[in-house]
């Protein structure tokens, strides 16, 4: 046989013509899976659902949707509000017991320090005497220093509650 100016077999043709077939069939075949999974995908989605219902549906989804991000913003609106309140509150603290009198025993002398995340706070002081009774000083610190000059029990309880 002749084809285009060629002298070809009709066996050639034949198989040339046999594995085309074949190829397209497979083609077909997987096509016809992709459209099957497809199909199933549909009728889940679609299963007792008139289009009235369906739009209501995504309608909701949509509502639900815009509330969690509502509720999301204010969330992250009040988690700023918090950090920027733990600014300011005291995170650190310390106490440190000592007697400030040998007669007095017992440890009945105490400093307290109360830090915020700045080392910005203060340094309470209650020295107890069993004669004069108990005084009480306030020592301001500032980014973990202070004004005036700390007695070694108080730069104690400072050090440590800079340390936290």
């Amino acid at each position: 046989m002749t084809l285009f100016g060629y002298n070809i077999e009709a066996e050639y043709i034949i198989c040339s013509l046999a594995g085309v077939i074949l190829l397209l069939l497979i083609f077909d075949i997987i096509q016809f899976v992709k459209i099957s999974k497809l199909k199933k995908r549909q009728l889940a989605f679609m299963e007792g659902k008139d289009a009235k219902s369906l739009e209501e549906e995504i309608t909701s989804r949509f509502a639900e949707i815009k509330s969690l991000n509502e509720r999301e913003t204010k969330s992250e609106e009040d988690i700023a509000k918090i950090f920027k309140t733990l600014e300011n509150t005291f995170q650190k603290r310390a106490v440190v017991r000592y007697d400030a009198f040998r007669e007095a025993g017992g440890l009945q002398s105490f400093v307290v320090a109360l830090l915020d995340e700045k080392n910005n706070g203060s340094i309470l002081n209650c020295v107890y005497s069993s004669r004069q009774g108990t005084y009480v000083y306030l020592r301001e610190i500032k980014e973990g220093m202070s004004e005036i000059e700390l007695s070694e029990e108080e730069q104690q309880a400072l050090d440590t509650a800079k340390l936290q």
